[in-house]
């Protein structure tokens, strides 16, 4: 496992997890810990979380913790630790400045303030919990919680401010009578989120993806259903870091790409594609349109000031893309277990070159995991290529072949 953050990274070799200062190439930690496989930092880099597959055998005893939290600062012995056998929010969330930290329980929401494990400062407690999830933002903060489907009752979400967690105090509502799943994503500033309800069966009949309704929440106590104008699952929803506006893929392939302001209105129409990922750059004034795993890497890339079309090309078997913090080149990576063979990553710039292209040394060699070491510093808006023109957008698009008479 790699992951890393600013200056600080963190790797699992198979023998022990050690922490890094990147820019400084030292060791900063060594933690005891072989079979890591999931790692992730608190916001401000003061401790970092890892997860193991829960086992229990000789010499691992039944409910023997396997997510443990590490003070970066002492890091001789974990400040807490909890079992999750899945691995689904297996990890704690902090609010940005690390005030609190939420850990999902199957009953409760548990919330630890200035970093103090030892003592449970507020709990936000249900018969049930199927998850939480903390807004962004500082001082008012907020939080989400969902709540599965219990004893023919309706699941719901509920958003919170922090101060009062009491059950009657929520600020918003929103109930589904056919949900299996929630995920909640906030837009940068912590005030709307977008609520992904999913059911893994489409008792219609008519998706095998089964069936996903997007609703918006706000801080202000509003909940609306976001109407999708095309049938079919819904792929990617993502906001634009640096507006009130987000972009949601859906509708059977061809499948619909729309912009939405926070009226849910449909604002832009990207037109139809074989996407099923929206990846903006940091900076938010361009966004990629990408179509990976069986779409075959599929990219368009757009301008967010005057959505026009900027490039349109293909990166074959890509795995991975992360976009570099400068905004205007990314990296993609062909990577294992995903695929096994012809393991591989390139940079590239947003009009479709190559910049670098780095092969594995040998066929025995494998590619696990790749990642940018963030800048700390916020990086100014990047130059937009020019949009294609109508000859270059024709000219990109694959030709049938004429068989000659």
């Amino acid at each position: 496992a790699v992951v890393s953050t600013q200056s600080t990274g963190a790797i699992c070799n198979g023998e022990s997890t050690s922490v890094y200062n990147v820019s400084e190439d030292r060791v900063v930690a060594t933690l005891d810990r072989p079979r890591t496989m999931l790692m992730t930092f608190s916001p401000l880099n003061t401790h970092l979380v890892t997860w193991r597959q829960y086992v229990v055998d000789d010499k691992t005893p039944e409910n023997t913790p396997n997510v443990e939290l590490w003070n970066l600062s002492s890091p001789e012995s974990p400040v807490f630790s909890y079992v999750k056998r899945g691995q689904t929010q297996w990890e704690p969330e902090w609010t940005e400045d690390e005030f609190s930290c939420m850990r999902v329980c199957n009953a409760e929401l548990q919330f630890f303030e200035g970093n103090n494990f030892k003592t449970v400062a507020k709990r936000l407690q249900r018969d049930k919990v199927g998850g939480g999830f903390v807004a962004p933002g500082t001082g008012n903060y907020h939080i989400a919680l969902y709540v599965p489907s219990l004893k023919g009752a309706h699941a719901y979400v509920q958003l919170y401010l922090y101060g009062s967690l009491e059950k009657t105090a929520a600020i918003a509502h929103r109930s589904f009578s056919k949900c299996d799943s929630v995920m909640m994503k906030f837009n940068k500033s912590g005030r709307y989120g977008i609520i992904q309800a999913g059911n893994d069966v489409d008792k219609s009949g008519t998706s095998y993806y089964g069936q996903t309704l997007l609703y918006f929440i706000t801080t202000g106590g509003e909940s609306n259903q976001i109407i999708l104008n095309k049938q079919g699952p819904v792929y990617s929803v993502e906001w634009n870091p640096a507006k009130d506006e987000f972009i949601v893929l859906y509708g059977f392939m061809p499948c619909r790409a729309t912009l939405f302001n926070t009226k849910c209105d449909p604002i832009h129409e990207f037109g139809d594609g074989h996407y099923n990922e929206i990846l903006f750059n940091p900076q938010g004034n361009m966004v990629g349109l990408c179509g990976f795993g069986n779409l075959r890497g599929k990219m368009k890339f757009f301008s967010m000031e005057n959505k026009k079309l900027l490039s349109d090309f293909t990166a074959a078997d890509t795995t991975y893309f992360e976009w570099c913090p400068s905004g205007d080149i990314f990296l993609t990576g062909t990577l294992s277990p995903r695929l096994r063979q012809d393991n591989e990553f390139k940079v590239w710039n947003v009009s479709g070159k190559v910049l670098l292209h780095q092969k594995v040394a040998t066929e025995e060699t494998q590619l696990w995991q790749l990642k940018w070491i963030n800048s700390a510093s916020v990086l100014p808006d990047p130059a937009v290529p020019r949009p294609l023109t109508s000859q270059e957008i024709a000219a990109s698009k694959p030709r049938c072949h004429e068989i000659p008479h």
